[in-house]
């Protein structure tokens, strides 16, 4: 009995309380339909409010406790204006104007409709939920974030109302309520101008969250150019990063710098990475050749890329350390794609040719210059000037047709198969790559290679395993010299063969350049490269991988001079035959493993972390041996017959070890914050100073997905973001800490050892702190633009002290507090043109304003730098001399002597920018149906090195002598006016005042140009003709590399012009046709 009137009195109580509807508010500032949602809330009653009376009611102020609903409406409605109906059956109320009023309406249009709780789940097109999307209700500003699965709740709603749903990698949409109580909302992926993902080494991020820049250029993008060596690939795609080929030889290493020199001393290159491998990217070859540097890239193939990435920024590269100090260049190749495998060949067939040309003089005007000079010094043709006396006077060759003037042969083909299940999936390939040289087809490179990739899951999904392993072998044959200087040849010298079809030397009076191809070069190089990753899901978010990789870079070289390639007048000085033979071997090996962990801590917060262990080791081992003195041309082929033999040795072992961490915060997929930290061990240091502590900081906030953003109709995406970090930078030579010492000749030809570096255990990394700060704009999905600042400054400069010779020793190494510093500005564009459904026109643009100082540099006047550099200038500036005039009276230049002290000398130079100021890139696409079009211009605004020849006008030189058209006024007699000096044939002031020429103010130039660096036209053949010839897909395909060049430039090449060089080979002209089919 007790315990039914306890229940009893409880339901009475319960019943009181719902029936009275207790009220507590507290409204500040509210308009009617707001209030209304409140009501809802604790009541549960549904508001229908008639048209108009929200906005005529205005903002409310209100505050009650435990006050009946009825109550409520009473106190905040004019009972004069307003009335109100409550239905308890029916849990609604209605708010009217009253019949009386001159507002009343006819029709019963609301502001307010039935409210609800709405219920939803948001997927992408495969019905896959997306957790963690973004949706803010609009007109309210209220902004909830789905859960795991998708699903999401919007309480106190109407059917009238819209909300906003985005999620990244997907286009935003505005779904309407509705009169159901349940949505699916359906998200398409979004077709972005950027890369949706961007690689980060250790992990990946959407681009659009990165707090910084990352470059990337696509399999697709590589495809379309004909190089040999993929960071060809790159010039003038990524503003920040510049491209250069020091010669148009095939093989010749290639140049990159990303933000500008950091180091005075030492290493300004990026680490290049492929497939998550450290490559060693110095310069292997010991001996002189054609190409000058033999590059080191040249694995993998092109055609086996599948993306190359430039991180540049602190928060990009600082979580490899002291190794991505100049930036990283990552190269992922490819792996075979999941579906049904095939066979996939791709061949293309071409030639390559130099097209830039000197206006050189021909055979009258050369002959007349000679004549001039010899009037000019008051002599009379001598027997020694063979090219007036014993060439044919009547002759003219074209010496640039005959050294320039041949075509590259150019044949490329690749082939892979794949294959595979769902879990286990494959693809082996190899390729052919055969290069001609343009002076000579009897010189060629010849490239082979093979790969294997293989990727395998659990059935869990939990393991997987990615492997790749690739091998290519290199054969160069070069000649030991550049042909190129050789067109400036007299254009009257002899036939370059006899009628017998022998070298001709015309009676010992001509140095025949021909006989340089019989001084042969040959490099083989041997690469191997192998990588797993290994990663084990323990649980949802929690990961434990491992990164495994092997390097194995060899070259052979070999340079064999005969006596046959020289005048017969030194036959008899067997000691100039020479038989070189080197070897470069580095191999290396990387172990790094990893924990990763990513969590939310509630629908709004999310963490990133991730740690990891890098272990790194390096072996190289050269030897270089020299043989001369042979005793006939027939026996220079064994290095063994040699009478005299040099050899050198030398091994190094370097080592790494670094222990990393990263932890990444994700506020609201709106407000991104990035840490990293890292302490680096390198060989390259004693134990005192081998550890250092680096890290960096970066946040990015996408403003464009917060609630006051999304009113802008046209703005699609916008993030602004800031980075800063502080790394080091190991790239010296090992043993630096140490004594060394170098062998010498002593007395009587005793061999000893000669002190040369005294040791230091003090001396610290160099210390580079880098700071970048930029927006990304998207408008309409269509049009894009970023922009970028970087100030990199670098400390604690390690450089080489002079010592007294009272110490024994050379120099020593130690850090100066000299401060180099690079800032600058990074401009991109991309613009969707045009996009219909069988035409589409894409462009995208970069620009770089780049601007480089060496900050301080304190007693640089008493350095070995002091020839070198200059306080408050960049680092590549050249010390010249300042041409002043052409003295009217003798017609020889004459240079500024800014010390007074009557003579001209090094103490007289003074510094010169040469280098690029402005660089950019512009690439547009064009798609109809099958047919793309891609073009790409390549601009480079920079000062450079021009003298039309090292050569005295005037003068008699063998082994050249000729000269280019001038417009310039030509001294001629005394009194002239002049802006070139006289000709002379042998007057020493004339010639002193030639050499001084070339180095001073008067050969800096304007070496702006732009090029038209590729285009590339591709057809897709139709699905219906590919299906019934039973292929897959085929396409047919004409690329081209460096086109067209515009310039003022008046020296062969701007790109490969360089400082007190006479020529290089310039950069051909690549055009190819080819196919691929998959089957």
């Amino acid at each position: 009995m007790k315990s039914f009137l306890i229940l009893f009195f409880t339901l009475l109580i319960s019943t009181n309380r719902l029936k009275a509807q207790l009220i507590d508010l507290n409204i500040k500032g509210k308009n009617l339909f707001q209030v209304s949602k409140i009501l809802h809330k604790q009541t549960g009653y549904n508001f229908t409010i008639q048209d108009g009376i929200v906005n005529e009611r205005g903002p409310i102020y209100f505050h009650c406790s435990k006050m009946e609903l009825q109550a409520v409406l009473k106190a905040i409605l004019n009972p004069q204006i307003y009335s109100f109906e409550i239905t308890p059956a029916e849990k609604s109320v209605q708010i009217l104007y009253k019949p009386a009023s001159n507002k009343a309406v006819a029709a019963k249009k609301v502001d307010s409709l039935p409210i609800y709780d709405l219920l939803g789940i948001v997927v992408d097109t495969a019905n896959k939920p997306l957790g963690n999307a973004t949706i803010i209700l609009k007109g309210r500003g209220l902004s909830i974030v789905s859960d795991g699965k998708g699903k999401f709740r919007i309480p106190g709603i109407n059917k009238e109302n819209t909300f906003i749903i985005s999620y990244l990698g997907y286009k935003t949409r505005e779904f309407t309520c509705g009169d159901s109580s349940f949505i699916k909302c359906i998200m398409s992926p979004q077709e972005q101008q950027l890369d949706s993902f961007v690689s980060k080494g250790y992990y990946s991020v959407p681009s659009d969250v990165n707090p910084g820049r990352i470059g990337i250029l696509r399999a697709s993008d590589i495809a379309g150019q004909p190089v040999s060596d993929p960071l060809m690939a790159l010039a003038g795609r990524f503003a920040g990063v510049t491209v250069r080929q020091q010669s148009g030889i095939s093989g010749a290493a290639i140049v990159v710098n990303i933000e500008g020199s950091n180091s005075l001393a030492n290493g300004n290159a990026p680490l290049y990475i492929v497939d998550g491998v450290p490559l060693a990217m110095s310069v292997l070859n010991q001996l002189q050749n054609a190409a000058g540097d033999i590059s080191s890239m040249q694995l993998p193939q092109p055609e086996n890329i599948e993306s190359i990435e430039v991180l540049k920024d602190a928060d990009a590269s600082a979580i490899y350390g002291a190794r991505g100090a100049n930036g990283i260049v990552l190269i992922k190749t490819k792996r075979p794609a999941a579906g049904k495998g095939g066979l996939n060949v791709s061949v293309y067939s071409g030639q390559g040719r130099v097209t830039s040309r000197l206006k050189l003089m021909n055979t009258q005007q050369y002959l007349a210059m000679r004549h001039e000079g010899i009037n000019n010094d008051k002599m009379e043709v001598g027997d020694g000037d063979y090219d007036l006396v014993n060439w044919d006077t009547t002759r003219y060759t074209n010496w640039q047709k005959q050294f320039l003037g041949g075509h590259a042969a150019i044949t490329n083909a690749r082939a892979s198969f794949s294959g595979g299940d769902a879990q286990t999936r494959f693809s082996i390939g190899g390729a052919y790559r055969r290069e001609s040289a343009v002076f000579s087809p009897n010189f060629a490179s010849t490239t082979l290679s093979a790969d294997l990739s293989l990727l395998h899951s659990s059935d869990s999904n939990k393991l997987n395993i990615d492997i790749g392993l690739h091998y290519m072998k290199n054969d160069n044959q070069l000649p030991v010299n550049d042909l190129t200087p050789n067109i400036l040849l007299a254009p009257n010298a002899p036939s370059l063969f006899t009628t017998a079809g022998d070298l001709n030397w015309e009676n010992n009076t001509f140095l025949n350049p021909y006989g340089e191809l019989l001084q042969r070069y040959r490099a083989v190089f041997s690469h191997f490269l192998g990588s797993m990753k290994l990663t084990y899901e323990l649980k949802p978010g929690l990961k434990l991988s491992a990164n495994l990789g092997t390097n194995y870079i060899r070259l052979d070289e070999s340079a064999v001079v005969p006596l046959s390639s020289m005048t017969p007048l030194l036959s008899t000085f067997s000691w100039l035959r020479s038989h070189s033979e080197g070897l470069n071997a580095i191999s290396s090996w990387i172990v790094e493993p990893q924990v990763s962990y990513n969590f939310k801590l509630n629908a709004v917060h999310a963490i990133d972390v991730l740690t990891g262990i890098t272990f790194q080791e390096s072996r190289q081992h050269q030897h270089l041996m020299v043989g001369t003195d042979f005793e006939s041309d027939e026996l220079i082929g064994n290095i063994s017959m040699a009478d005299v033999k040099n050899l050198n040795l030398d091994t190094n072992v370097y080592r790494y070890k670094g222990i990393y961490a990263r932890l990444g915060y994700n506020y609201k997929e709106q407000l991104y914050l990035n840490l990293t930290g890292r302490n680096d061990g390198s060989s390259r240091f004693s134990n005192d100073t081998r550890n250092e502590y680096f890290g960096s900081a970066a946040i990015g906030w996408l403003f464009s997905r917060t609630p006051g953003f999304l009113k802008i109709p046209s703005l699609s995406f916008g993030k602004i973001y800031a980075s800063i970090g502080r790394t080091g930078n190991d790239q010296f030579s090992d043993y630096q800490f140490y004594d060394t010492y170098t062998v010498s000749t002593g007395y009587q030809g005793v061999l000893g050892l000669q002190r040369t570096q005294l040791t230091n255990y003090k001396y610290k990394w160099e210390i580079l702190i880098k700071s970048a700060a930029g927006f990304e704009l998207r408008f309409n999905e269509r049009y894009t633009i970023a922009v970028n600042f970087f100030r990199n400054r670098t400390r604690n400069q390690l450089v080489k002290y002079e010592l007294p010779a009272i110490t024994g020793y050379k120099y020593t190494t130690d850090n100066l507090p000299a401060i180099v510093q690079n800032h600058g500005w990074e401009l991109e564009f991309a613009i969707n043109q045009i996009k219909r459904r069988y035409f589409s026109w894409m462009s995208t643009f970069n620009v770089t304003i780049p601007y480089n100082k060496l900050i301080s540099f304190p007693n640089i006047s008493s350095s070995l730098y002091s020839s070198i550099y200059a306080v408050g200038k960049p680092l590549d500036i050249r010390n010249v001399y300042k041409f002043k005039w052409i003295n009217p009276a003798t017609g020889i230049a004459e240079f500024v002597d800014f010390n007074g002290d009557n003579k001209i000398d090094k103490q007289d130079r003074y510094p010169v920018n040469i280098g690029p100021t402005l660089y950019a890139g512009w690439g547009n696409t064009f798609k109809y149906k099958g047919l793309t079009l891609s073009l790409f211009l390549q601009l480079v605004k920079q000062s450079g090195y021009y003298v039309a020849s090292m050569d005295m006008p005037g003068s008699f030189v063998p082994s050249g002598g000729n000269q280019p058209l001038s417009d310039k006024v030509r001294w001629r007699q005394a009194g002239d006016i002049a802006d070139v000096q006289r000709y002379s044939a042998s007057d020493m002031n004339a010639k002193q005042a030639t050499d001084l020429f070339a180095q001073s103010d008067a050969s800096i130039v304007d070496a702006s140009y732009i090029r038209l660096k590729n285009v590339s036209l591709s057809w897709d053949l139709p699905q219906l003709w590919s299906t019934r010839v039973k292929i897959k897909a085929a396409s047919l395909f004409l690329n081209s590399q460096n086109l067209f060049t515009w310039t003022r430039f008046k020296g062969l090449d701007p790109e490969t012009q360089d400082f007190l060089v006479r020529f290089h080979q310039p950069t051909q002209q690549v055009i190819v046709v080819g196919a691929r089919i998959s089957l």
